[in-house]
């Protein structure tokens, strides 16, 4: 039987057999681990589902460490290129202990930041091989096709299913959704972008002459199937991003104009045919293209980013801190808003926003540096050549390489500025492994690592601390903002239901408990302090003739969160509601005057307000105003409905 091992001691696909390739493959698995783990649990949008994550970074970094203390020689060069966006992360700490007014969001997102910096640095300095890229791009495509027959599933069968990848927790899809594939990310534009950011790879794939013809015919289905799921997730503006996708790979792959034109002519007259018909035979996207234009939430995105701009425009070189967007548009004086808007649905402009011009140099200028000196090599690549026993010319791995990362590259920057995209964590990822394959195939590794017995152990225990370090602080701001967001959902979902009232003291005392173990875990984190006081305010519901004792304790919370954020709505909002349970309706009224002064075009804001007021008779006109006043901000606003009602019955 002929011996695997050729002649150089290597084995086809696998490598070299030596103890560093091998470490090398644990590396390359671990991750395509954390970029597939970061994708199934729903973009890691939610903090719990990092738990789940974080410990594939300690064995990554542990891995690292010790492949760079087996490598010598000439495998020992690393490069050092991922280490320009460390004056972004320096940027990023210095704005959360300085201006940030919500800087224990910034804290998760300075979190999010590493998880794609320590993914970039140990892709670029590993991954030594094709086989060991194509393992990871493989990979990737393979959840993409999870995605695309969830969203399969939801648009045929079920439209409230979702894959069971992302565990715990349980997630429930929105009625507003039904009908729109949502893939695994329980949102249809996400999974359009994420669709889109993957697209140029089967159709790249497919077009170019390369593979073996049946490979080729699998690359083409699957770039079949990413684009009817696009028309699935029923996101006009996605289908007609398609339109300048293949515009830009035909460009990529292609020399001469003709083809270039005829490309790009005949994909998109065939897509979009294909597009006409699926909404022509599905009633729902007709509604759901005529609410996009009609329901708030779509027609005052254009209001949404001038004020967002206006926003920056305060403090245009330092920017607001990270995460904090949408405190920033709560607290808007020129704007009424809804709570809900976590983003502007533009990643350029909530950018600006929240780091500045500084912040946007220190990400742009290295990104715009990688980005042309890519294109720079992607120039010098032959458009093809000759291969043994293959007839033509065949197009060089490396120039696919570049095509297929600088395409997503390009759709990554359109989608930034049209819509959300690195609100989620795994897209940071995915980019994070396109600039690397950038970075892999356009900059050498020049900086030579020491070796040595002295340097063995260096390495290894490096790595296994950073690892460790790293899970450990991560865990600790993740773990806390998880606690609070849990626990809010749990609160508003009671008050909602007016469980408060009469129901269970057990289900107040879990949700106060949750609150309480943020606070411990991050002491700054001014939402919990917040949740705090209005979890022990309800008590008084319960408990009417304890009401003063609960609200000295109220006011504690309350006074912690106006302490540690001066201007921060909630925190006196909160204020101004403890200190009516302790019956100092003159600290109470100043409470939530500077509320409104903070937040005036606020709809909870100015509910909480009538309702101060509604307790004194002699004021009822007042509270009917602000009552008003917060319905029109937010007609689904329930509790300013059920009051409203209450003063008008009065």
């Amino acid at each position: 039987m002929p011996s695997l091992i050729d002649k150089t001691g290597s084995i086809p696909i696998y490598g070299k057999v030596s103890l560093a390739n091998f470490i090398d493959w644990l590396v390359t698995i671990c991750l395509a681990a954390i970029i597939i783990s970061m994708t199934a649990l729903l973009g890691g949008i939610r903090p719990e589902t990092h738990f789940k994550i974080l410990p594939l970074y300690v064995v990554l970094l542990f891995l690292h460490g010790f492949w760079l203390a087996l490598t010598k020689n000439t495998s020992s060069r690393i490069s050092l290129i991922p280490i320009v966006f460390l004056p972004f992360i320096v940027w990023l700490v210095l704005g959360n202990l300085l201006w940030n007014s919500v800087s224990w969001r910034g804290w998760q997102s300075l979190v999010y930041l590493l998880e794609a910096f320590l993914f970039l640095w140990v892709f670029v300095n590993n991954v030594r091989t094709r086989a060991h890229l194509v393992f990871i791009i493989v990979a990737l495509l393979t959840i993409s096709l999870v995605a695309v027959y969830n969203g399969f599933f939801q648009f045929f069968h079920n439209p409230s299913f979702i894959v069971s990848t992302q565990g715990e927790p349980t997630i429930t899809l929105s009625k507003l959704y039904y009908g729109q594939a949502t893939g695994i990310f329980a949102d249809p534009t996400s999974l359009a972008v994420y669709l889109l950011m993957l697209l140029p790879i089967p159709i790249i794939a497919t077009v170019v002459r390369r593979f073996s013809f049946l490979l080729r015919a699998l690359f083409g289905y699957i770039a079949v199937m990413l684009l009817i799921c696009i028309i699935f997730t029923q996101e006009v503006w996605a289908i007609f991003t398609c339109i300048p996708v293949f515009s830009l790979i035909a460009w990529l792959c292609f020399k001469r104009a003709k083809l270039r034109i005829y490309f790009t002519l005949i994909l998109s007259t065939l897509y979009l045919g294909l597009a006409s018909v699926f909404i022509n035979l599905t009633p729902s996207f007709a509604d759901n293209i005529e609410s996009s234009l009609v329901e708030s939430i779509e027609g005052t995105r254009l209001k949404v980013w001038i004020e967002s701009l206006r926003i920056a425009a305060s403090s245009p070189f330092l920017g607001k801190g990270a995460g904090s967007f949408s405190s920033q548009l709560e607290q808007s004086s020129r704007l009424s808003t809804v709570n809900y808007w976590q983003t502007p649905h533009s990643d350029i402009i909530q950018f600006i926003l929240e780091y500045g011009i500084i912040g946007f140099i220190c990400l742009a200028l290295p990104l715009w540096w990688i980005i042309s000196r890519a294109y720079l090599r992607f120039k010098q690549e032959p458009l093809g050549h000759r291969l043994k026993a293959r007839r033509g010319k065949w197009m060089p791995m490396n120039r696919i390489f570049l095509s297929v990362a600088l395409s997503s590259i390009c759709v990554l920057f359109f989608c930034c500025i049209l819509n959300k995209v690195f609100v989620l964590p795994a897209f940071t990822l995915t980019g994070a492994l396109m600039i690397g394959v950038l970075v892999k195939l356009s900059f050498a590794n020049t900086f030579i690592t020491p070796y040595g017995q002295r340097w063995f152990y260096i390495y290894t225990l490096l790595g296994l601390f950073s690892g460790i370090s790293f899970f450990v602080t991560g865990r600790v701001v993740l773990e806390a903002q998880a606690h609070e967001a849990i626990a809010t959902e749990r609160l508003n979902q009671i008050v909602a239901k007016q469980v408060h009232i009469s129901g269970n003291a057990a289900l107040l005392d879990s949700i106060f408990s949750k609150y309480y173990w943020a606070t411990m875990l991050c002491p700054r984190h001014v939402d919990a302090w917040v949740g705090l006081s209005a979890v022990q305010s309800l008590k008084a519901y319960q408990r009417p003739d304890e009401a003063f004792r609960i609200g000295l304790i109220a006011k504690e919370y309350a006074l912690n969160a106006t302490a540690l954020s001066q201007d921060y709505w909630r925190g006196w909002a909160q204020l101004g509601v403890a200190n009516a349970l302790c019956g100092d309706y003159f600290s109470a009224e100043s409470a939530f005057k500077k509320a409104l002064e903070i937040a005036p075009n606020n709809s909870n804001t100015n509910y909480q307000w009538g309702a101060f007021l509604s307790h004194f008779p002699e004021r009822r006109a007042e509270a009917i105003s602000a009552v008003r006043r917060s319905l029109e901000i937010n007609p689904e606003n329930q509790e300013a409905r059920r009051l409203r009602q209450k003063l008008i019955l009065l």
